[in-house]
């Protein structure tokens, strides 16, 4: 038992420590679990509502300004896309495990990495066909007033990069005409 004047300062201080700790911890949970709670019950009253299966991308969709009607065929051909691209990002999954584990062996098969390597770039190529056709039918989609919006967001998703000012759609470099 501590005997000395000091000593039981000391404890009362840690004593003291520990439940403000104890509170603050209970104060965080407690809080995190109303802060799930809200979202939750948000989620639900958006769902009931219609607003929770709103079409994504919502970004897209708000800043091109499409219409309820566009907005759900812009939904129906993403849809689409992600089924049709599916199976390729499984099989590619499966390629790239394949290829880390011949990449690893003693004595790798180099013909074989080289054989993985196309088949993965078949599969990407694939992947970037679904995807662009699925820009195509939002672009046909898009009215003409709104193809702008597009122009920018396709040179963004496409090339990481926006293009250059007065060069959207139907912009072609002609060689001797200064542009």
């Amino acid at each position: 038992m501590i005997t000395s004047r000091s000593g039981r300062i000391i404890l009362l201080i840690i004593i003291i420590l520990t439940v403000v700790n104890l509170a603050a911890v209970f104060t965080v949970y407690l809080r995190v679990k109303q802060t799930e709670t809200e979202r939750v019950q948000v989620a639900d009253s958006s769902l009931a509502a219609g607003e929770g299966r709103r079409p994504r991308p919502a970004m897209l969709i708000r800043e091109a300004g499409f219409d309820e009607a566009q907005a759900r065929q812009v939904h129906e051909s993403r849809l689409r896309q992600r089924d049709n691209v599916a199976p390729l990002f499984a099989e590619l999954k499966d390629l790239n495990s394949e290829l880390i584990s011949e990449v690893m062996k003693d004595h790798p098969d180099s013909l074989r990495i080289e054989q993985l390597c196309f088949l993965i770039g078949d599969l990407h190529a694939g992947i970037k066909l679904q995807t662009v056709r699925h820009m195509r039918d939002v672009w046909d989609i898009a009215r003409p007033e709104q193809r702008g919006k597009l122009v920018s967001f396709y040179h963004e998703l496409l090339r990481g990069d926006a293009p250059a000012t007065g060069r959207g759609e139907g912009f072609r470099h002609r060689r001797g005409r200064g542009n």
